[in-house]
Order: C-alpha cells, then structure tokens, then sequence
C-alpha cells in the first residue's frame, strides 16, 4: 500500500532526514512543503494519510496549522517534529499521532 505523506519543515536537511527513513521503510509518496501556509494553500488534507509536522515555522505555526488540518480532517495522522520539546502539552488540544524531537 502506497502511504501519502506530506512533511511541513522549513529546515531542508530536516526534512530530507525524515524523508530518508520515511522511505526506507516502505511505499511512500511524500511531498514536501516549506511552510504551513504553503501546506494548507496547496493540499486537501483528507488526500493525506499522514503528516510529518515542524512546529516552529514562519507565518503559520504547526499547531496553528494541525488545528486548521483537524476542521477538514479529523482522522488526519499528525506527528509533531520539532526541536523544541515546550510545546508538547499545547500540541495535544491537536491531537497528534505522536511528537519527535529533532535530531531523530
């Protein structure tokens, strides 16, 4: 089963680590996106199966982002990836799948 992985990192060395093991586990087709306002002007999030997510971003936060995602998507696959672990506890009202610190 091919998954359909979106990842919103503004770090390209970020997010071509986590497209590395991402896709060396498996059928995946991943896109990636540098923002979260890129994300959402570009993607129906129910086209997703999951979505590897920075939370520290310009413009939309991924928080910010996720809780725009959940009103289209509520069984969207949320995984935070961040570098920061502070915002743990503002990312459950989200409910993500889980949340990763940088470096993973």
């Amino acid at each position: 089963m091919l998954l359909r992985i979106a990842i919103v990192d503004d770090v390209p060395q970020d997010a071509d680590r986590l497209q590395q093991a991402l896709t060396a586990e498996g059928q995946t087709n991943i896109t990636r996106y540098a923002s979260g306002d890129e994300l959402l002007a570009a993607v129906n999030p129910e086209q997703l199966d999951a979505l590897f997510l920075d939370i520290c971003m310009e413009g939309t936060n991924g928080i910010d982002t996720a809780r725009k995602l959940r009103e289209q998507a509520p069984a969207l696959s949320i995984v935070f990836v961040t570098s920061s672990q502070e915002y743990v506890w503002q990312s459950f009202p989200v409910h993500p799948f889980d949340y990763l610190l940088k470096p993973f």
